[in-house]
């Protein structure tokens, strides 16, 4: 039986059934952990009943072992996303009364709606963080950890041929540790494309990896009736892919990277509007003389 570590997992992965966790008393009578469960609609374990069962424990949701999940005591609501000044990307996933949906058109989702306080987040990449860097947790302190315990286990068998060995791997570890840094990696300079939409010519049946991987493209007024966002959206479902195959535009993103010669340039053709060739030739060449715009 599959079990999960939060509402918002335990609703994506079952978005028709509704999710109950173990109460105070199921946890102390027990000894479980406080988990996510599905259930289906005549209340029935939508997994079975062998994980409990395994655990000594006769699954009772309506006599105060298991509570019915509110979603407002586990996730954000839309209203409260916005007012904190995140903002919607395509492919996060949202409770919309009831419903699990993904979010296509991200335009839509990020324009403030009466109802936005009884919608809620599950899975929004503008909430996702990255795990701090601490002392504990750094490579330094991880490999110090490690070879305090070699040389600890080593002291326990001082004198045999398995206690210098412990103590050889200690040292070799301490000899490692001033080549480690602590410090977070810098990070790289941001990549700056140029992004076109090509039309996509090949036959249908080879699309299928690409479908998948949602990396085809048509535009969005196409897949979404009234939908505020200009330009191209991923395709994301069986039926956005015929509506789009029925009008015969199907996309590829294509990102060119642009080299910092280039950015260079398109920067002063900014300052100094102009398109024509032999301005443009200049504004190279004082690149390669060494000018540069300061932050």
């Amino acid at each position: 039986m599959t079990t999960y570590n939060s509402y918002a997992e335990a609703k994506i992965a079952n978005p028709e059934c509704e999710i109950v966790t173990e109460t105070q008393k199921c946890i102390d009578e027990y000894g479980l952990d406080k988990e996510f469960h599905p259930v289906i609609a005549n209340g029935e374990f939508a997994n079975g009943y062998e994980y409990f069962h395994n655990k000594g424990v006769s699954p009772r949701i309506n006599d105060g072992y298991f509570d019915l999940c509110n979603p407002a005591d586990y996730c954000m609501t839309v209203e409260k996303f916005l007012a904190d000044g995140h903002r919607f990307v395509n492919g996060d996933i949202c409770r919309d009364d009831g419903d699990v949906v993904t979010v296509k058109c991200s335009a839509d989702w990020n324009e403030p709606q009466p109802n936005d306080g009884n919608r809620y987040v599950l899975r929004a990449a503008a909430l996702e963080k990255e795990p701090e860097l601490t002392k504990e947790n750094s490579p330094q302190g991880v490999i110090s950890r490690i070879s305090n315990r070699l040389h600890n286990m080593s002291c326990e068998y001082q004198g045999s041929d398995l206690g210098e060995e412990l103590e050889g791997m200690a040292c070799e570890i301490w000899g490692v540790l001033p080549m480690i840094s602590n410090e977070e990696p810098k990070q790289e300079k941001p990549r700056h494309v140029n992004v076109e939409y090509v039309k996509v010519v090949d036959s249908i049946f080879n699309l299928r990896e690409e479908f998948e991987k949602y990396e085809l493209y048509s535009k969005a007024d196409i897949i979404f009736d009234n939908c505020g966002e200009d330009g191209f959206v991923s395709i994301h479902s069986e039926i956005d892919l015929a509506k789009a195959i029925q009008v015969d535009q199907i996309y590829r993103k294509v990102e060119t990277e642009i080299d910092e010669r280039q950015e260079f340039i398109e920067a002063a053709c900014k300052v100094v509007p102009t398109t024509a060739e032999e301005d443009i030739k200049v504004m190279g060449k004082m690149f390669d003389a060494g000018c540069r715009f300061t932050d």
